[in-house]
């Protein structure tokens, strides 16, 4: 049986398909690295987007955790300093 080639996927098309908090997750990702290209993105620059985040299932899961967002924020500034 022979496959034949997928269609590329356009860049919007595939932003279209996320969440609004993943798509703003991306952003803001791409955002970073896009200011500074010659810095790898840790774990930590993940966290601190996510934090940003007001919706979507990382902010429930921090809410139902009892993470307190603001702490975990200043440690992840003191981490990328």
């Amino acid at each position: 049986m022979k496959s034949t080639p997928a269609e590329p996927i356009s860049e919007r098309s595939r932003l279209i398909q996320f969440q609004n908090s993943a798509s703003d997750l991306i952003k803001s990702l791409y955002s970073l690295k896009k200011s500074d290209k010659h810095k790898p993105i840790l774990g930590a620059h993940v966290l601190s987007a996510v934090l940003q985040l007001n919706k979507g299932v990382a902010a429930r899961a921090f809410r139902g955790l009892g993470i307190d967002r603001e702490n975990l924020a200043k440690a992840v500034s003191v981490e990328l300093c």
